[in-house]
């Protein structure tokens, strides 16, 4: 692409100027019009730009010699009747204040069209009265770095850009590596990438095919003497935020205007905390750039998967797995590798060759990766980034370390309780650990870590941990489901090694606890429903060699109690407020506003909130809320309710969300019964008159809406019961204090 075209209104006489022009064009008629030459290159293509953005403060017109996008059709010509408008106030009485720039669109955050010029070279735009009055400084024309995004404010604006006339190409950007992502979630992602250039950096993202938005970077500079690649780089991170859930997106780096990759990319984010299904592929041991790598490589680029894991030793010595990670390892043993690296998260967790005293204990890997940073804690601040959690749709995802903050005695203290912390708070359906050593290994190189055994498997088994991954022996094994606690509750764990991953193959073993085991490259890829999760374990030729199943969902579905404070988002008037009486010491509300009731549900609320739930196809459920009618008054004390899948017990639709059908709630339970504090009811009316059970078309997850009804209800509790409220009320209907567990319904 050419560069930027920026003209500081300079005479063509002249040729140069510094001085910035400000045309007050309100008296003579002679001054109507000024034409300044514009010089715009690409030897290859039609170029795209954008009048984006005339900075003034008032209207004009705009003539140049351009084509239209599509049709090439001539458009906006000096010397006909066709201009494209710039109006400086960005809406009617949005107002005007002093330098502002702004383009061809007129509406708050609308873009006027982009402009394409028939053939390369000189040309001139022509600046036609439209409103007198206008003060011009500075024209932009942007194929790249202002094409989405204005160089300025609307208002007030100090922006003073270097001229340019757009005859010499942009620059080129050295990519050093990248873009890789970091942190998906639902609503954003951390995109990494690195380059020898420093400058402003963002990234352009959009859905589709447009790159509608920019998201800034951080940069610092990398030098030499770190790293030892024998030249200076510059890392850049952006967080991109604001995103939609299980949404694909394009995007891509750029660096001082220009872009970094030769091509957008694309990834898509995570489902909704708590919701969707999710695939994720993880491995161990691979990084030596072997030919078994690059298979495996090549194996899962045409795979498909959500999220990939590593479970440590990322990179090693090319001639043998003894030295240790370096930045260089790195990249030809990980970065050079995995080419869809741009479209899919990757969490990783160091294992003893990523972090070592000889490499200044895990220095590259910290400085490459984005990883949370949940594990730290003021008393170790260093934790950061060695341990973490995060979620991902149903998932809840811990990360832990083995080598510098388990090594330490003092440390791996600071990790256990952390670790037990953790699994405590987390509501996910299925929890998943992964860390470098293995708790159960059978193979001679390495084997069994019963340190880490003896720190980690009591944990897991009294919280439910329902898998875990490990490498460091190189081969792949999977055991039984373990349980050496005595305690009834506790659950039984099955471990895998994936530690086939690249580096040169260890021989394999049995035990008692041996599933299967066998000395081969490989990666595991795993599936999760809201009941069942699939493992399978993928070798060189592309096929599954071994496969596990696990199961949730019985034939005795569970009942569901949701804290309507976790709300994930509140829509329109609902808010959160304090009350130590509450669940977990909040509670939800439309607050009293005195509106009237709301006679019939809508298809589209404006005011409501949405929680999340598993249910069993075809089983009844009751429904129970623990409401609060504010100030006690009978006209602040129902809502409706409203389900993603619910049926009939003959499997007729009802109750849907998206439409006017509604279950209600109503506090008081009969005319003049009276409120009085919490208290329990159904979606019943009259004196011990329970409403119809619902039932749910699909096994899974399930989503629960609450509109208003009649505003100053507050809701703390909701339950769903197949069983032991199904036939009666989880507590008393006036001046309740029944505080019940928080489940999911798994």
């Amino acid at each position: 692409m050419g560069g930027e075209s920026i003209d500081r209104c300079r005479s063509l006489e002249r040729g140069v100027g510094s001085h910035r022009c400000r045309r007050r064009r309100a008296v003579e008629s002679g001054r109507g019009c000024r034409e300044a030459r514009v010089r715009v290159r690409d030897a290859r293509q039609l170029l795209r730009a954008d009048v984006h953005r005339a900075r003034g403060n008032a209207l004009s017109a705009v003539d140049t010699g351009t084509r239209a996008e599509r049709l090439l059709d001539e458009l906006y010509r000096i010397g006909t009747t066709d201009a494209t408008v710039v109006s400086l106030e960005d809406c009617s009485g949005c107002g005007e204040h002093a330098w502002g720039w702004q383009d061809n669109g007129y509406g708050p955050g609308v873009l006027g069209p982009a402009i394409w010029f028939a053939a390369d070279g000189p040309q001139t735009i022509r600046i036609q009265v439209r409103e007198d009055g206008l003060t011009i400084d500075q024209v932009v024309l942007s194929p790249q770095k202002y094409l989405t995004a204005s160089p300025g404010a609307t208002k007030d604006d100090a922006t003073i850009l270097p001229q340019s006339d757009g005859s010499q190409p942009a620059p080129a950007i050295t990519l050093v590596r990248g873009p890789y992502l970091q942190q998906v979630t639902s609503s954003s992602a951390i995109v990494v990438w690195a380059t020898r250039e420093n400058g402003q950096a963002e990234v352009r993202y959009g859905t589709g095919t447009t790159l509608a938005s920019s998201a800034p970077a951080t940069g610092r500079l990398v030098a030499n003497a770190t790293t030892a690649l024998g030249y200076d780089y510059y890392h850049y991170e952006a967080p991109v935020t604001g995103l939609g859930g299980a949404t694909t997106y394009v995007y891509q780096p750029f660096v001082a205007g220009t872009a970094a990759t030769a091509a957008p990319a694309t990834f898509k984010t995570a489902p909704a905390t708590g919701t969707g299904t999710v695939t994720f592929i993880a491995f161990g041991d691979s990084g030596t750039a072997s030919a078994p790598q690059k298979q495996l490589a090549s194996l899962m680029a045409n795979d498909t998967f959500d999220l990939a894991l590593h479970v440590g030793d990322i990179a090693y010595s090319p001639a043998d797995v003894s030295g240790d990670a370096t930045y260089a390892l790195y990249q030809s043993g990980l970065f050079d590798i995995y080419k869809w690296f741009p479209s899919v998260g990757f969490a990783p967790v160091e294992g003893n060759h990523d972090s070592a005293p000889l490499n200044n204990n895990g220095r590259a890997y910290l400085d490459l990766f984005t990883l949370p940073t949940n594990g730290a804690s003021a008393a170790f601040p260093d934790h950061a980034e060695r341990y973490y959690s995060y979620d991902y749709g149903p998932i809840h995802f811990v990360a832990l370390d083995t080598e510098f903050t388990f090594q330490d005695t003092t440390r791996r203290a600071e990790q256990l309780s952390w670790l037990e912390n953790d699994l405590a708070a987390t509501q996910q359906s299925w929890k998943i650990a992964y860390f470098h050593r293995p708790p159960y290994s059978s193979s001679s190189a390495h084997g069994s870590n019963l340190t880490v055994r003896a720190a980690f498997g009591p944990l897991f088994e009294r919280y439910g941990v329902d898998l875990v991954l490990n490498g460091h022996d190189h081969d792949y094994e999977r055991t039984i489901p373990i349980k050496e606690s005595a305690i009834a509750t506790d659950k039984a764990v099955p471990y895998v090694v994936t530690g086939g991953g690249g580096a040169e193959l260890y021989p394999n073993g049995t035990s008692a606890w041996t599933a299967y085991s066998a000395s081969v490259y490989e990666y595991v890829r795993v599936a999760t429903e809201p009941c069942t999760l699939k493992l399978e374990a993928i070798g060189l030729d592309g096929g599954i060699f071994d496969s596990m199943s696990l199961s949730k969902c019985g034939t005795t579905p569970t009942d569901v109690v949701l804290w309507a404070a976790d709300a994930p988002a509140l829509t329109g008037a609902w808010v959160v407020q304090n009350d130590v009486s509450a669940a977990g010491g909040h509670f939800v509300v439309h607050p009293d506003a005195g509106a009237a009731k709301v006679t019939t549900a809508s298809a589209a609320p404006a005011n409501y909130v949405d929680l999340t739930f598993n249910a069993i196809a075809g089983v009844p459920y009751h429904l129970w809320f623990r409401g609060r009618a504010q100030n006690d008054y009978w006209g602040n004390d129902s809502a409706y309710a409203q389900f993603s899948g619910s049926v009939s017990s003959t499997g007729t639709p009802v109750y849907r969300i998206g439409t006017t059908d509604a279950a209600t709630v109503v506090l008081e339970d009969c005319t003049g019964c009276g409120d009085a504090g919490w208290g329990w009811q159904d979606n019943g009316w009259g004196t011990n008159v329970m409403g119809p059970n619902v039932y749910f078309a699909t096994t899974g997850p399930q989503r629960l809406r609450i509109q208003t009804r009649e505003d100053g209800y507050q809701i703390d509790q909701v339950v769903l019961s197949p069983g032991r409220w199904l036939n009666a009320s989880p507590g008393t209907l006036k001046n309740d204090a029944t505080i019940l567990t928080r489940s999911s319904g798994q």
